[in-house]
C-alpha cells in the first residue's frame, strides 16, 4: 500500500467515518467490534482487541479517530513503497545501502522536524519552572550519545559479572535463508527471493530464536548477554548474539542454536551460511570490545571511521537508524539482566536504604556489574525480595487551580495506566517522581504523531526525564 500524506488523510477520515455509522446504526458493541477488527486485518492493520486495560467501548471510540487510521496508514504506506523500492533494486549496497535514498531523505526531514519541535517547545511544571523539551532530550537516552554510553556500560558490566563467577563468552551471527534477501552483492536481483519483507525476515528469526531459547531454558542453561539487529546491504536483517554462558554449558548452547538453525536451513551447505560462531578468548580481548563496533555502528557511529564497504560510518548509522524505523525492529535487546529501568531510576536518587541503597550506589557509579549484583542477592539468600519500580496512577496539574490531580482513567474511560514513581524493596519505599511538567506553547506535529497534553515527571534532586511516549523520549 503506497499513499500520499493528502490521500491517506482523506481515507483515514473515510474509515473513521465508516465506524461511527457503523457503530451507531448497530447496537450489538461487540458484533460492531468483530467488523472492524475484519475491516482492519484486510488492510494488515493490526486491530484492537478488548484486552490489556482496553475494553470493547475504548476500542471503538480509537476505531471512531481518523488519527488512529492515520497513523497506521501511514506507517503501511512508508513500508509498502520501502518494499516496491527494494523489489525494484533500489535497496543495496550499489544504490541505496539499508534503505532507498527516498526513504532516508524523509527519515532526515523528519528528525529536522522532530529536532525544531523539540527547540521551540518549553515543559512548565506546576511551581513555574521552565525548561525547553531539548534540554530533556539531551540528559535522556533518546540522545543517541547517551544512549550508546548506557549501553557500553551494561556491556562492560555483563563481562565483569560473568569474569567474577566464571562465565564464558560466545559470538553468534544469525542469518536468513536466501529466499528472504532481495538483492545479492554486486546489486543484482536474488533469483530465490520471494517477496518477503525486512520485517518478515525479522518475525522468522524471532520465531527461531523463541525455540532455541525455550529449548535452552528446558534444559536448565540461563544464558545472559545482549541481542543486536542490523541490516545487510539490501534491508535484509540478521542479527548478532554476545552471550556469556557457563563452560560446561557452552558447546551444548552452541549446539541448541545449529540443531534448529540446520532445521530452517535447505541444506547442509546453507547451514554454514547462516550461523556463525565465535568463541572469545578473554586473554586475547574483551567481549565488550567484540560488541562495541555493532552497538556504535547501530545507533551514531561513534570512533568508527568507515565500515566494511568503506563508506561513512556516522552516514551507515543514520541509514541503519532509518530502516529500523521504517520496518519499526528493535534493535538491541538484552538477556537475562536485570530491568534498566530500575537501574534508571535509580540514578534518580540522592540517598535511600537498604537494598535500595547499595543498588542506587552501583546504578549511580555506572556500575553494571555491582547493580547486578545487589539485584541478585535477594535470591542468594532466600527472601526473593529486590528493587522493583514503585506505580501510582498518573497525575495532572490542574491549569487554574496548580492542584495535582489523581487520574485514574483514561480519555476512552478505562482504567489509567499507572505510571512510575519510584523504586520500593519490601516495605522500603524511594519516590523519584515528585515535580509535574506540561508542555507548553507547541503545535502536533503529524507525521511524527507527537499529541497534545503529554506530562513530564521529574525527580526531586533535578535530573529529567520524558514520561509520554507521545513525546518519543523514552
Amino acid at each position: 500500500m503506497v499513499l500520499r500524506v493528502e490521500n491517506t488523510k482523506k481515507l483515514a477520515e473515510l474509515f473513521a467515518t465508516h465506524a461511527r455509522l457503523r457503530i451507531k446504526s448497530h447496537r450489538d458493541s461487540e458484533k460492531s467490534l468483530q467488523y472492524l477488527k475484519e475491516l482492519a486485518e484486510t488492510l494488515a492493520i493490526e486491530p484492537l482487541e478488548p484486552k490489556a486495560g482496553k475494553t470493547v467501548s475504548g476500542c471503538l471510540q480509537r476505531y471512531s479517530l481518523a488519527n488512529w487510521w492515520r497513523r497506521r496508514l501511514e506507517s503501511l504506506s512508508s513500508q509498502g513503497l520501502e518494499q516496491y523500492l527494494r523489489s525494484k533494486g533500489q535497496v543495496s549496497a550499489q544504490t541505496g545501502k539499508h534503505v532507498s535514498n527516498s526513504t532516508f531523505e524523509r527519515f532526515l526531514w523528519a528528525q529536522s522536524e522532530s529536532q525544531k519541535y523539540l527547540q521551540r517547545t518549553k515543559l512548565e511544571s506546576q511551581d513555574g519552572e521552565e525548561l525547553f523539551l531539548s534540554e530533556v532530550f539531551e540528559h535522556s537516552v533518546a540522545n543517541p550519545a547517551v544512549r550508546r554510553s548506557e549501553m557500553m556500560a551494561r556491556i562492560r558490566g555483563m563481562e565483569e559479572y560473568a569474569n567474577v563467577h566464571d562465565y564464558e563468552s560466545v559470538f553468534l551471527t544469525l542469518t536468513l535463508p536466501s529466499r528472504f534477501h532481495a538483492s545479492l552483492k554486486a546489486g543484482y536481483r536474488n533469483s530465490k527471493y520471494d517477496g518477503s519483507t525486512p520485517k518478515d525476515g525479522n518475525n522468522h528469526l524471532q520465531k527461531l530464536w523463541s525455540l532455541i531459547r525455550s529449548k535452552y531454558g528446558r534444559d536448565g542453561m540461563r544464558p545472559f548477554g545482549i541481542r543486536v539487529v542490523e541490516p545487510h546491504h539490501d534491508g535484509t536483517p540478521h542479527w548478532h548474539l554476545l552471550l556469556f554462558v557457563k563452560p560446561a554449558h557452552k558447546e551444548q548452547i552452541v549446539n541448541v542454536f545449529k540443531g534448529y538453525v540446520r532445521n530452517d536451513s535447505a541444506s547442509q551447505g546453507e547451514l554454514k551460511r547462516r550461523l556463525d560462531v565465535t568463541y572469545i578468548d578473554s586473554s586475547k580481548g574483551s567481549a565488550a570490545g567484540y560488541v562495541a563496533k555493532y552497538v556504535a555502528k547501530n545507533i551514531d557511529g561513534a570512533h568508527l571511521e568507515t565500515d566494511k564497504e568503506g563508506a561513512p560510518c556516522s552516514n551507515a548509522s543514520a541509514r541503519i537508524r532509518a530502516w529500523a524505523s521504517t520496518w519499526k525492529v528493535r534493535q538491541f535487546q538484552f538477556l537475562g539482566s536485570p530491568p534498566v529501568s530500575v537501574w534508571r531510576e535509580l540514578r534518580r536518587l540522592t540517598n535511600g536504604s537498604g537494598l535500595i541503597e547499595e543498588a542506587r550506589q552501583a546504578a549511580d557509579s555506572g556500575n553494571w556489574s555491582a547493580f547486578m549484583e545487589a539485584m541478585a542477592k535477594p535470591q542468594l539468600v532466600g527472601t526473593g525480595v529486590g528493587v522493583e519500580l514503585m506505580f501510582a496512577h498518573a497525575e495532572t496539574v490542574n491549569k487554574i487551580t496548580g492542584e495535582v490531580v489523581s487520574t485514574e482513567t483514561n480519555s476512552f474511560g478505562e482504567p489509567g495506566q499507572p505510571k512510575v514513581i519510584g523504586v520500593m524493596s519490601g516495605i522500603l519505599r524511594n519516590r523519584t517522581r515528585i515535580k509535574h511538567w506540561l508542555g507548553k506553547h507547541y503545535e502536533p506535529l503529524t507525521l511524527l504523531g507527537l499529541v497534545r497534553g503529554a506530562h513530564i515527571a521529574n525527580c526531586g534532586n533535578g535530573s529529567i526525564a520524558a514520561e509520554g511516549s507521545a513525546l518519543g523520549l523514552v
